[in-house]
């Protein structure tokens, strides 16, 4: 009896393991420049990226550098 729970429990871990792999989440960054239709960077503008997938919004804001 002992055995057929352990072995119930070892499979179960093995059926959740992927599960709780695919809630991990990674990030990227993207790196441009905001300008002015001269040329010169422009600072405090807002920047939104959308994941079109998922729907999810990051903003930020351009500094002067």
């Amino acid at each position: 009896m002992c055995r057929q729970r352990f072995l119930w429990f070892v499979g179960l871990s093995l059926f959740l393991l992927p599960l709780s792999l695919s809630a991990q989440t990674t990030t990227g960054t993207i790196r441009g420049y905001a300008k002015d239709q001269n040329g010169a960077p422009v600072a405090d503008v807002d920047v939104q990226a959308r994941n079109t997938e998922t729907g999810a919004l990051r903003a930020a804001t351009t500094r002067s550098d």
